[in-house]
């Protein structure tokens, strides 16, 4: 097992220490304990299978207060994730989010308090 492996499989929090676009692709499949990630305002692209095999996967922190420049592809998070994970966004934004859509298959959408 790779150094990259150990840590992959071992990592529980990820905070926003990418560029916007990093998330384009599987950078963090096979997280499998992976329970928390703290995304950037300036994110705006979470690719394909980036989040797939992640099934610890409970707390999504969106910080940007514009969700339609965010574009989460269909098969981004497992699907069990969208009925799962919390996702936070900022006060004030929670009808914003459920509205755009690429956040439209969360069910769990509430304000960072």
């Amino acid at each position: 097992m790779t150094d990259w492996n150990y840590h992959r499989e071992n990592m529980e929090t990820f905070k926003q220490y990418w560029e916007e676009e990093v998330a384009k692709h599987p950078a963090f499949a096979l997280c499998y304990r992976l329970q928390t990630v703290n995304f950037p305002a300036s994110l705006n692209i979470i690719g394909s299978k980036a989040f797939s095999f992640c099934p610890l996967l409970e707390d999504l922190y969106f910080n940007s207060y514009t969700p339609e420049k965010i574009n989460i592809a269909n098969d981004a998070f497992d699907e069990h994730i969208f009925n799962t994970a919390i996702v936070y966004v900022p006060e004030g934004c929670v009808d914003a989010y459920r509205a755009s859509s690429s956040f439209s298959k969360f069910k769990h959408i509430c304000s960072i308090a």
